[in-house]
């Protein structure tokens, strides 16, 4: 029963990130334009661009092998299989919720509750890192019609201090809990220590430089503007609305794609390339990892 109920799973994972796929390209304006573009890039851009998303996504497999070091250490490559994993199925549900499903895959059954923390606090400092770029970014860009949504981040930021700052200092004065579960949830946060903590601050902003410098390039090659400190903050500035944009099946397309053309007010000429290197951005660095967490995914037999 078991085996086809995870058969079903890996079934619906599949469709579902090919017709993610398939509605993102089929709903983008003006192809022929954007194509035109793209073909225009040097292959060695695409080289170059596989290296640079085999780099981010090693170094968040490296974050999440840090973050699952006192819950159940596990070697890199089931570090990297998990992340991509994550990355496949947050694809198919709203708010990053199946980033936390995909990645428990590979953790054993009795952990995979307490290692729902570990990877949702492991993408709240990733998000704290846009937020901390993107909000002085968006207030310079913005018009002064969205300083809400730049007021609201600052806000959100605040927030996710005070708040992990409670967990993590509240969880160490609670000694017992009734529920199985919340103890080992409580025991794997006691555990957690502040060099542990920053240097998954560190990681995080690591990889939000490469995969915002490879963007950027990608602007930049395609003569959006040649001037790089306002790139870096349009690149920013969309990142931080992307990342409180309700992203799933039925809205990803429109925002990875409007989003930009709101951020840099292009004029129609530059609409082309602008949107060719949103388009390149999201499959190198969002659909590729997905791929491969899918192939990952289909092989991986459930533990537990």
């Amino acid at each position: 029963m078991q085996r086809k109920f995870v058969r079903i799973i890996k079934i619906f994972v599949s469709v579902a990130l090919v017709w993610v796929i398939w509605r993102y390209f089929l709903k983008i304006e003006n192809p022929e334009q954007i194509w035109n573009k793209i073909k225009t890039i040097n292959p060695l851009i695409f080289v170059f661009a596989i290296s640079v998303s085999l780099l981010n996504w090693g170094l968040e497999a490296k974050k999440w092998q840090l973050l699952l070091v006192q819950l159940e250490p596990i070697s890199f490559r089931n570090a990297w299989k998990s992340t991509c994993s994550g990355a496949a199925v947050s694809n198919i549900l709203p708010f990053r919720i199946g980033e936390y499903l995909g990645r428990v895959l590979f953790i054993t059954h009795e952990n995979r509750i307490p290692a729902i923390f570990n990877s949702v606090f492991g993408s709240t400092v990733q998000l704290s890192v846009s937020m901390l770029f993107g909000i002085p970014a968006s207030f310079y860009l913005l018009d002064q019609q969205y300083n809400k949504l730049s007021i609201y981040a600052f806000i959100a930021l605040i927030s996710i201090i005070v708040f992990f700052s409670f967990i993590f200092t509240f969880s160490k004065r609670i000694k017992n809990a009734r529920k199985v579960w919340i103890s080992k949830v409580l025991e794997d946060i006691q555990k957690f220590t502040i060099r542990q903590i920053l240097v998954t601050f560190l990681i995080s902003i690591l990889r939000y430089i490469l995969f915002a410098s490879f963007y950027v390039l990608l602007l930049y090659y395609l003569h959006v503007s040649d001037q790089l400190l306002y790139l870096y903050g349009g690149v920013a500035t969309i990142y931080l609305v992307q990342s409180f944009a309700p992203s799933m099946i039925l809205t990803d397309a429109g925002l990875r794609t409007g989003i930009p053309l709101m951020v840099f007010k292009t004029t129609l000429a530059l609409q082309p390339p602008l949107l060719a290197a949103a388009i390149l951005n999201y499959f190198f660095n969002v659909l590729f990892p997905a791929i491969l967490g899918l192939i990952y995914i289909v092989m991986q037999k459930i533990k537990g």
